[in-house]
């Protein structure tokens, strides 16, 4: 056969044997499972610097609630405070501008600072033993939520106490002849109730550990104004510590802090459904802990969980203790942490 010939016959029998794969069934590739863990934007913070008394890294935040145009800064312990040239400071409640915050965002390097609310409270630590400290606020008007934490280890308590504010004196009055009692959901060291939030006229005590594997049947415990119990509510297993949350909306829609250190490793879940729905930022695939935000929404049934992502931090290497938010209009979220890493402020704008 000449090479011309066996040329001709190879591109024959190629050709047919195209032909024939091509009506043979073929294989079909699969797809890709997608990784639930993918990973999600994260938002940077933009720090505020602090100047004044709230700048000593003594002072632990434990909450923060709009009064106003006023900025207010709980702190766990509201009765001393030192610097750190052992000056005694005596205050309670730190009230910061909101225009100050404006101005250093807007570029002014000049740090923030806030002076004192003094906080009357007669008689109150001898009402409650192994006090602790306060670890929530919320405000209505010239009226003042606080929840109080007391006990030893894993027995802990909690306490929701009522005020008023004088803007003049620059004072708050707590009602201390009526504390009521906020009983403990798991045993958790060192947990009770760290967030308030008020819904319409209504004061909601959230619980701190509402995991699936250390609280089976979480609930928000629901207030008047006036401290009148109207029993509890469902709220959502989320996993991790719950530190603070927002004041809802008119559509009942609030946020709350949603933290892990990995020095609580008592909080660290097998699974967390909100990762595995939405993903995971590239920070947060990088470290153990989880800084973010997630946002509840009050219903008439109960709590539930907005069906949007969390809005999580970009980390550092460095955890840092969260225990404070606070809307900025529209724009974002002021965060306040207690004294880890140190006494910082800082702003998260939305998505």
């Amino acid at each position: 056969m000449t090479a011309r010939r066996f040329n001709a016959a190879l591109v024959l029998l190629l050709l047919f044997s195209g032909i024939a794969c091509l009506c043979l069934p073929q294989p079909s590739i699969p797809t890709p499972t997608p990784n639930p863990y993918s990973l999600a934007p994260e938002q940077p913070m933009n720090e505020i610097l602090l100047g004044g008394v709230i700048f000593y890294k003594q002072v632990a935040t434990s909450g923060l609630a709009w009064y106003g145009d006023l900025l207010l800064d709980l702190p766990q312990r509201v009765d001393q405070y030192s610097s750190e040239d052992n000056d005694i400071v005596r205050g309670g409640i730190f009230a910061i501008r909101k225009v100050d915050i404006l101005n250093y965002l807007g570029g002014d390097p000049k740090p923030v600072g806030g002076h004192p609310f003094v906080v009357n409270a007669p008689g109150l630590l001898a009402k409650i033993p192994d006090y602790q400290g306060f670890e929530a606020i919320a405000v209505s008007g010239e009226q003042i939520y606080l929840a109080i934490e007391a006990g030893q280890g894993s027995d802990m308590q909690g306490y929701l106490v009522t005020g008023v504010i004088d803007p003049l004196a620059e004072q708050i009055t707590l009602d201390t002849t009526r504390l009521v009692s906020l009983p403990p959901q798991a045993q958790v060291e060192g947990m009770a109730y760290e967030a308030l939030t008020i819904v319409d006229d209504k004061v909601l005590a959230i619980y701190a550990a509402n995991g699936a594997g250390l609280n089976l049947s979480p609930v928000a415990y629901v207030f008047s104004l006036e401290l009148d119990p109207l029993g509890t509510i469902p709220f959502p297993n989320v996993e991790y510590c719950i530190t603070d949350a927002t004041p809802a909306d008119e559509q009942g829609r609030f946020w709350v802090l949603n933290c892990y250190n990995p020095a609580t490793a008592g909080l660290l879940p097998r699974n967390d459904p909100l990762f595995e729905k939405y993903g995971q930022g590239a920070t947060h695939a990088q470290y153990p802990q989880v800084e973010r935000l997630v946002q509840l929404q009050y219903t008439a049934a109960g709590i539930i969980l907005v069906d949007e992502p969390p809005i999580q931090l970009q980390l550092a290497q460095e955890s840092r203790n969260w225990e404070g938010i606070a809307r900025l209009d529209d724009q974002g979220f002021l965060l306040m942490t207690d004294q880890s890493p140190y006494t910082m402020l800082a702003f998260v704008s939305k998505p």
